[in-house]
């Protein structure tokens, strides 16, 4: 398994791991009553759960699995595989940080969310990027 894929599996596991924990914390925080931030963070563990386990692990198993692009660069051009994982990553992270803060009223932490939420974006652009020429096949028409 090439070290890029083991970094996009390792971290989906890392953020599944994460995601079920704070799950569990916000599960007995409405048990028995805890901190406003762990309960506002509802949406974002479906988020660390969507995009951070379930997104990772497609896009690095996409990385291992498609189709060589070429003899010469069988993986392709990895510089967007590379940025992407890194783009998602630190997005999802100001993600995580900003929308409980934001929830609880927090000041400029609007901005913070937008600015990972347009570096996820981007991460998808990089993805595309490097996944569009191991896509096979020509597009036609069915009868």
């Amino acid at each position: 398994m090439l070290p890029l894929v083991r970094l996009y599996v390792r971290t989906a596991l890392l953020w599944l791991v994460i995601a079920m924990a704070l799950g569990l914390a916000q599960a007995f925080a409405g048990w028995r009553g805890g901190p406003g931030w762990l309960i506002a963070m509802r949406a974002t563990v479906w988020h660390m759960l969507a995009v951070g386990w379930l997104n990772q692990l497609i896009w690095g198993v996409a990385h291992w699995m498609f189709p060589a692009a070429s003899r010469e660069q069988p993986r392709g051009w990895l510089a967007p595989a590379a940025a992407a994982y890194a783009l998602l990553n630190v997005g999802l992270l100001l993600r995580v940080v900003a929308e409980p803060m934001l929830l609880e009223g927090g000041g400029g932490w609007g901005a913070v969310l937008a600015v990972g939420g347009v570096l996820q974006w981007l991460a998808a652009l990089g993805f595309v990027l490097h996944i569009w020429p191991r896509v096979r096949g020509p597009l036609r028409r069915r009868a």
